[in-house]
């Protein structure tokens, strides 16, 4: 039987208002047996950790270091690559798992997350270029029939 398996993931200034609701959405959605994938940094990623429980894979910039594919995969999606310092390269690499699993082969079936202005900006709009490449379906909490639509679930 196949893992569900979702993505958690946003800014690290997300209001707190959405992160109390990004907390009640991983706890939902581990109670429909979902698994979430993160990037552990604080704001969003900690939001979704926190309602997870210990349903969740989280994926460290230091753990990414040992994973070439992930880092040829980032790569990919960032204009400057070349340019980054090895940590920031690092913590970019760390959302070619979050989004494609270990191996880079188990897509996750959704992301759920936030951007400063709904838009494709930052650390996180790293791992929505990779999402959006797969037709992995994206639902970002800063667009407000996005976060209607869950708001209705919850």
């Amino acid at each position: 039987m196949q893992r569900k398996v979702y993505a958690g993931i946003g800014w690290r200034f997300t209001p707190k208002p959405i992160l109390e609701i990004m907390t009640h959405i991983a706890q939902n959605l581990c109670k429909g047996g979902y698994f979430l994938r993160s990037g552990g940094a604080t704001g969003a990623d900690q939001a979704f950790e926190n309602g997870a429980a210990d349903k969740c894979r989280i994926y460290r910039p230091q753990e990414a270091k040992m994973f070439p594919a992930w880092h040829e995969m980032a790569a990919r999606f960032h204009p400057v690559w070349d340019g980054l310092p090895d940590y920031l390269k690092a913590l970019h690499a760390r959302n070619s798992p979050i989004i494609l699993g270990d191996n880079l082969l188990e897509p996750v079936d959704f992301v759920v997350c936030y951007t400063d202005g709904g838009k494709l900006k930052g650390g996180t709009a790293q791992a929505l270029k990779i999402a959006l490449t797969y037709s992995i379906p994206i639902w970002n909490l800063a667009i407000p029939s996005h976060l209607a639509e869950w708001k209705a679930t919850l």
